[in-house]
Formats: C-alpha cells, sequence, structure tokens
C-alpha cells in the first residue's frame, strides 16, 4: 500500500477533522466535556481517521480497546 494519500482520502480525512473538532467541541451540560453522544460519534471518527493512514484500531463496541502492535511497530 502506498504512503501517499490519494484525493478521495484526503478529502475523507478533511471531513472527518472537521466532525471530531465539532463533536468535541460540545458542552451542552456545561460540565466541560462533551456530551456522551458526541464524545462516542468523536472516537468512531477517529477509528476511521487512524484507519485511512492504515493505523488499526482493536475496537470493542464503540469505543477503542488497545492499539495494535502493527501500530507499536511503525512508530519505532
Amino acid at each position: 500500500m502506498s504512503d501517499t494519500l490519494n484525493k478521495k482520502e484526503i478529502k475523507r480525512l478533511i471531513e472527518l477533522g472537521k466532525r471530531i473538532q465539532l463533536g468535541l467541541s460540545c458542552d451542552i451540560n456545561g460540565q466541560g466535556i462533551p456530551c456522551r453522544t458526541d464524545r462516542l460519534q468523536a472516537v468512531q471518527d477517529m477509528v476511521e481517521y487512524l484507519s485511512i493512514h492504515n493505523i488499526v484500531c482493536d475496537v470493542e463496541g464503540h469505543a477503542p480497546k488497545k492499539i495494535t502492535e502493527k501500530i507499536i511497530r511503525q512508530s519505532e
């Protein structure tokens, strides 16, 4: 697989980035943290964002449980 992103991937990353920022900026409860629904959607968007970069998350339910060894090896 190529290390270069294509135009479709770049466009999707831009969309996901905006959605992640928007989801994490919601503070409807005034507690300084986004509401649960927005947090979970942001996590799902983050998982997709990472997958475009060939980073795989071990996902159980809605939240990433752990990052696989593949990522650890990539960062070394």
